[in-house]
């Protein structure tokens, strides 16, 4: 008998916001070139500080991986173990393969025709096996696929998760769940600002990369550890907890960005309003839950993953086939055509790719002569990755 776990359909939703924002961060520079006053005032921040994504992310794949793993693991099982890793391999390789050899044939090419690449400093053999092993932040070699050093950090999670998750189960009370949430944040933070306090922030750093994974997950596990218990005790809460929490969560997230703009260390005091807005929005029961929870949310939240590992390649590839430099002084219709072309890229492209290598990937790597016990630990609906993954 299936033991699957119903899908939190709003946190799908929630996968294409934080993907979209990284996007745009990614894509501020051709956007403040092209369009300078969209990317002006008070939008300026909040786009630059896009790399935030990836702490929604981090956060929200703690939330689901717990949501859809944690019970199983109450007690340890090797069996268990490596049918979980399978599974999450299956959802993470095929697609960053891909890319990889997408981004292999990008550095080839520049090569061939004598172009430099912005990010040539990370393209070496070695980081090319290290990219390939999924150890590119363990050292941190950097990524050939810009956004990859997250896919990095998350399997890292994956491999210790059903440890963490023996904690995770085995804590009862309603505020040392809630504590355990606050101390992920703030070893994080803490650990981020003790690095970098000098006020730098070295984004690929392998020390820098793992506190955001190690503090963020777990805070993300305890999140939902915290929802789940609460709901098992059937808490009363009104009917619109869930939506106030959630924008409560944006507002807080936001009023940090515009009080510390371009301070990357001082935006990581956001992360508690990050988790307001996930466990906001699993909570909530109205229009909040109705926005995510629309067809093409659920549909954007689906490839979210594949827009998040595909765009900074486009951004690569048009950089220098189209670059939008010369554009600059061209008629405002033209512009806004030539900004569109770089984002229909990489919307049409992360469809492709959904539909026909991360689909069929996963698929491909879960099919095995044990498919009841896959079935059990893998095949529980919505899964969130950040994977998600995010900034580079």
């Amino acid at each position: 008998m299936s033991t699957s776990v119903p899908a939190i359909r709003p946190l799908t939703g929630l996968r294409i916001v934080a993907a979209i924002w990284v996007l745009l961060y990614h894509f501020y520079e051709p956007t403040a070139a092209l369009l300078p006053a969209a990317a002006g005032s008070v939008w300026q921040d909040l786009i630059k500080s896009g790399y935030l994504g990836v702490e929604l992310f981090f956060v929200l794949s703690g939330f689901i991986i717990s949501h859809n793993y944690a019970r199983r693991f109450e007690v340890f099982n090797l069996g268990a173990y490596r049918v979980f890793l399978r599974a999450r391999f299956a959802r993470l390789y095929p697609v960053h393969l891909v890319t990889l050899f997408v981004a292999l044939v990008l550095v080839i090419g520049a090569g061939l025709v004598g172009q430099e690449l912005n990010s040539a400093d990370d393209h070496s053999p070695v980081s090319f096996v290290m990219n390939l092993i999924l150890l590119q932040v363990i050292p941190a070699v950097g990524s050939w696929n810009g956004t990859s050093w997250s896919i990095s950090a998350e399997a890292a999670a994956y491999l210790a998760f059903p440890v963490l998750a023996l904690v995770v189960m085995r804590i009862r009370s309603l505020k040392s769940m809630l504590a355990c949430v606050l101390l992920g944040c703030a070893v994080t933070w803490l650990g981020i600002w003790a690095v970098t306090f000098d006020g730098t922030y070295t984004r690929l750093s392998l020390t820098v990369s793992m506190l955001r994974i190690a503090g963020e997950f777990t805070a993300g596990c305890f999140l939902w550890a915290f929802w789940h218990e609460g709901n098992r005790r059937s808490l009363t809460r009104p009917a619109y907890v869930g939506d106030v929490l959630a924008v409560a969560g944006v507002l807080g997230l936001c009023t940090v960005i515009l009080f510390t703009p371009g301070q990357p260390v001082a935006d990581f005091t956001c992360l508690p309003f990050v988790c307001m807005i996930v466990i906001g929005c699993a909570q909530a029961r109205g229009l909040v839950s109705k926005v995510l929870s629309l067809r093409w949310m659920e549909y954007g939240g689906r490839i979210s993953y594949s827009l998040y590992m595909w765009h900074f390649l486009v951004l690569m590839i048009v950089g220098k086939a189209m670059p939008w430099g010369t554009f600059t002084s061209a008629a405002l219709p033209l512009r806004i055509a030539v900004l569109f072309a770089y984002l229909g890229l990489s919307v049409v492209g992360a469809i492709a790719l959904y539909h026909l290598v991360e689909e069929p990937g996963r698929r491909l790597i879960r099919r095995t002569p044990r498919r009841s016990a896959l079935y059990r630990l893998g095949h529980t609906g919505t899964e969130a990755v950040s994977t998600v993954a995010l900034k580079n």
